[in-house]
């Protein structure tokens, strides 16, 4: 392309002025690109001179295939271009390269979100549409669940990843998380979000995060070893909901049978069934996998 050329991105590359250009302030964008050492190697950039066109970045992770085992997966981010400089094909020009480097590094799929699909399907991704609940919170009943809830925070994150890890073992879309992944990436996606513990103080057995937005309570993510520690904590959901004036609830939870029940005491019926098309994927070296109700891509696993 006349005047453009690509390659790989170096330290003073004006990257994020590119994304601020196309997104606007997003706080979490930079916090969570410069966690990752080799950033600049999985960054392209269409650069004119020495001004940074557009951008493209990737990270590898193991995420659980449809069978559960993990695969590493290149997951796309940040893909980003200055206003003037949309509609030369770029970004299509940067996303191939990604992939060519993914090949090298045997990547099994790739995997982004965005809500402007067309922009990838034109260069192999396909949507991979999900599902979750929403509704109205019911009434609590008159007795509690006699299994203990409390405030928690993500000090406690060696709990709360035993009970991750056990919770997720072989669910597809899920992340395989390291201790740093803990302490750094689930900081910055749940630094504003609430997290109850469940069970015997000294061996909890589930934990939720919760967010409050606008007048509703979205839960964001769950692990639970029993039926009973699901209920506990989606019983005070609701009752800390109500307690706020808040009676709307968002559920981006799997289809779990530890989470069956006591979703449906949770939400009154008829609830709505939310379609989330956002995430999209495409085969790089192997067949990318098609998932089904059981799957879930927790939000504090985003890139």
């Amino acid at each position: 392309m006349d005047g453009v050329t690509i390659r790989r991105a170096v330290a003073g590359d004006a990257v994020p002025m590119v994304w601020r250009a196309a997104f606007g302030d997003v706080p979490w964008q930079v916090p969570l690109y410069v966690q990752d050492a080799g950033r600049f190697e999985r960054t392209f950039v269409a650069v004119s001179g020495r001004t940074v066109l557009a951008t493209v970045y990737y990270l590898i992770r193991p995420i659980r295939g449809l069978d559960g085992a993990p695969v590493p997966v290149g997951c796309v981010a940040n893909v980003a271009s200055l206003p003037h400089a949309r509609g030369r094909g770029l970004v299509r020009w940067l996303l191939a390269e990604a992939i060519t480097d993914m090949e090298r590094h045997d990547v099994a799929w790739s995997l982004l979100f965005t809500g402007t699909p067309g922009v990838y399907e034109r260069s192999g991704w396909q949507t991979l549409t999900r599902h979750y609940r929403a509704g109205r919170i019911a009434q609590p009943g008159q007795t509690m669940t006699g299994v203990d809830v409390w405030d928690a925070s993500l000090q406690e994150w060696p709990v709360l990843a035993q009970l991750y890890d056990t919770f997720n073992a072989s669910r597809p879309l899920t992340t395989v998380r390291t201790a740093s992944d803990w302490q750094r990436r689930v900081r910055i996606w749940y630094a504003d979000s609430q997290i109850l513990l469940a069970g015997p103080r000294d061996e909890p057995n589930g934990y939720v995060v919760l967010r409050w937005d606008a007048g509703e309570a979205e839960v964001q993510e769950i692990g639970v070893k029993s039926v009973a520690a699901a209920a506990a904590l989606l019983d005070a959901v609701a009752r800390r909901a109500l307690a706020r004036g808040v009676d709307q609830c968002r559920l981006r939870l799997p289809d779990d049978p530890l989470l069956t029940r006591p979703t449906r005491d949770l939400l009154t019926t008829p609830l709505s069934d939310v379609t989330d098309a956002t995430a999209m994927i495409r085969p790089v070296t192997r067949p990318a996998d098609w998932f089904g109700p059981d799957a879930v891509h927790w939000p504090a696993d985003y890139f």
